[in-house]
């Protein structure tokens, strides 16, 4: 395939369900309904057919999901299955071959008493003809607990490309908890083993020619990792690299085989940062020989595989040029040409037909919500296909890379969003908004929460704080047992940057986030009550002891353990449910009541607590609400209690 630089722009919308609705209220007189901000995404999850003439993809409505499927030559529409987001939930979809379609869901459960998530991989035809069924049926289950059923079905590991009719899916049949890998044909459920279980093994990778090459051991009772290896020539396995979890070592971590099936990529260390390596794994040493870097950031994302030639191309990376690094050079180009012909946006390819003459494009950027195209190389054109959030095209502000000093002179990174209305030197309401994780980070990507707030006349910033990831293996690991200590203090600091800049009145700062934000602003209402007006605090953690105790079922328990500490003392010293007399100011609380990452009683014990100290605060429970607001009724119903919130304690 040859690709000519310099694409046409033909710009299609496709039937109703990609239908574009413009919005008629216009930001310079009143600011856009809370709704256009707290919808769903429009599409989500887009794939397109091995032989190109097929899309699929996810389609939220009120309070449902579709998936669907698309003829691309005679634009009909099918619904290929619907989910009610409450009892199911989509996780993924993908071809298995260019007539089924394979998709999971996940379900809240509980077993021996204790919440947890169970998926389940189901198949159905993309003309709909048949029923959905799931690929791992009842007659398949085989543990040694005849009443056991596998929690996570949908793990599929190699798709098989050469092997249409078959995946490859790590189950744990044999041995609860141990995976072996299985081989499921799509059309008949036949289940054949084709790795069996090791102990200790959660996981497993495979090579390109569809052959299982590593293995992940967690030990739990040391808490440390060991990837394991198949030698094909040979044909047994051993011991490569261990690493503990949250440790000062450098891991290795395989990323995915190339083309050639000796050549594994990993991420490991390079001066402090993570980079990618090639590894030959004939090779006694396993000699790691440096790929790409970047000597200011982490790089963090994943492979990038050619879908014609099945070997590595390049890698994401958040901080680089286009988010990508390449190191092939002809995908270099063909990045370049379709860039050209969508300028001022992160074009993401992120799917192509089986011979790279169909693909997929989303376009997006901080002041461009998503968009999705159609490309074809034939043609030389891209269609347009849908835009995610149409009430908010042409109406973002965007955002801004900032750097500003800790009180120990740290440098800190964060985003600054500005509302339209904003003038320099004049001072407005803003918003500290740290993320969750909080051993992740936030790039300057669009944030549906902080061009919410920036369109009700708020100054938003978003600090990626001391253990956050993405600057460093030493700056990541603070956040180990340094919960409302330093991180903490690099929200303080970080409102105090507005004032000093002028963007931010004194008496007009709120701190608002969800998960561990949800945890930093209720830590700002104790640690800092005479700098916030108020705060607000999604899926938040109030209690980090209580926290630890609910994760002494799970396998990570002891990873838990060293990131949060197990001294009783210390870790009420920094919970804000311990504390709540100090609390001067308004909170908003919001939680889902099926949330499987920070259960519901973390917000209903601080509720309860700032009721009995006579504090003000309003305490909304979600129905069917997980850790994230996916619920779109949930989603509005929160948007709309934080807009009332805001106006009343912030804004006025």
């Amino acid at each position: 395939m040859k690709m000519i630089p310099g694409i046409s722009v033909n710009l299609l919308f496709i039937l109703a369900a990609f239908l574009l609705i413009s919005g008629d209220i216009s930001a310079k007189t009143q600011p856009l309904p809370v709704e256009a901000f707290s919808s769903l995404p429009r599409i989500k999850n887009m794939r397109i057919s091995p032989n190109g003439k097929k899309l699929i993809y996810f389609q939220n409505a009120e309070n449902s999901t579709y998936l669907v499927s698309l003829d691309l030559a005679t634009y009909k529409l099918t619904t290929i299955t619907i989910v009610d987001n409450e009892k199911f939930k989509f996780r993924f979809a993908d071809w298995a071959n260019n007539e089924k379609v394979i998709f999971s869901v996940a379900v809240p459960y509980h077993r021996s008493g204790v919440p947890v998530t169970e998926t389940r991989l189901l198949v159905r035809s993309a003309d709909a003809s048949d029923e959905s069924r799931e690929l791992v049926n009842a007659g398949a289950q085989k543990a040694s607990d005849p009443e056991y059923e596998s929690q996570f079905q949908d793990n599929i590991i190699s798709m098989l490309p050469d092997d249409p009719k078959h995946i490859l899916i790590a189950l744990d049949l044999r041995e609860p908890g141990s995976p072996g890998v299985h081989k499921i044909n799509v059309d008949t459920r036949d289940i054949t083993e084709v790795q069996h279980y090791k102990r200790d093994v959660r996981d497993w990778s495979a090579d390109q020619q569809g052959r299982v090459r590593v293995g992940l051991r967690f030990n739990s009772g040391t808490t440390t990792v060991t990837f394991i290896l198949y030698d094909i020539e040979e044909e047994k396995w051993r011991d490569a690299w261990t690493s503990k979890p949250l440790s000062n070592d450098p891991a290795v971590e395989p990323m995915g085989f190339g083309l050639d099936p000796n050549i594994l990529y990993v991420r490991s260390d390079h001066n402090g940062r993570n980079a990618i390596f090639k590894v030959d794994v004939r090779d006694p040493e396993l000699t790691l020989k440096l790929v790409a870097k970047d000597d200011t950031y982490d790089i963090n994302g994943k492979l990038i595989y050619s879908q014609k030639t099945r070997d590595v191309i390049g890698v994401y990376h958040g901080e680089a040029d286009g988010r990508r690094i390449y190191w092939d050079e002809f995908y270099k180009k063909f990045q370049e040409a379709v860039d050209k012909a969508l300028p001022g946006t992160i074009n993401y390819l992120i799917d192509f037909s089986e011979d790279e003459s169909k693909y997929i494009v989303y376009s997006t950027s901080d002041k461009v919500p998503g968009t999705y195209y159609l490309g074809d190389s034939k043609e030389k054109t891209l269609k347009l296909l849908s835009s995610d959030y149409p009430q908010l095209d042409g109406k973002l502000q965007g955002n801004k890379k900032v750097t500003y000093s800790a009180r120990d002179g740290q440098a800190i990174e964060a985003y600054l969003t500005l509302p339209a209305d904003h003038k320099p030197g004049v001072p407005s309401p803003a918003i500290i908004l740290p993320h969750g994780g909080p051993m992740v980070r936030d790039y300057g990507d669009f944030d549906y929460w902080a061009e919410f707030f920036a369109s009700r006349g708020i100054v938003v910033l978003q600090p990626n704080f001391r253990g956050s990831s993405g600057y460093g293996r030493d700056f990541e690991r603070q956040a180990i047992q340094n919960f409302g200590l330093t991180m903490q203090d690099d929200l303080t600091d970080a409102a105090n940057w507005l004032i000093e800049e002028k963007l931010a009145l004194p008496d007009r700062i709120a701190i608002t986030g969800g998960s561990y934000g949800g945890y930093a602003a209720l830590m700002g209402a104790v640690k800092t009550p005479d700098l916030f007006r108020c705060a607000i605090s999604f899926a938040g953690i109030s209690d980090l002891y209580l926290l630890v105790k609910s994760k002494q079922f799970f396998l990570n328990y002891g990873v838990v353990l060293k990131q949060l500490g197990s001294d009783r003392k210390k870790l009420k010293a920094v919970s804000p449910l311990e504390h709540v007399d100090k609390i001067k100011i308004p909170v908003l609380l919001g939680h889902g009541d099926k949330d499987r990452t920070v259960p519901v009683e973390q917000s209903r014990k601080m509720a309860k607590e700032l009721k009995k100290m006579k504090k003000k605060y309003t305490y909304i429970e979600l129905e069917n609400g997980g850790h994230g607001l996916n619920l779109q009724k949930n989603r509005h119903e929160f948007f709309k209690a934080m807009d009332k919130f805001l106006n009343k304690y912030l804004l006025k």
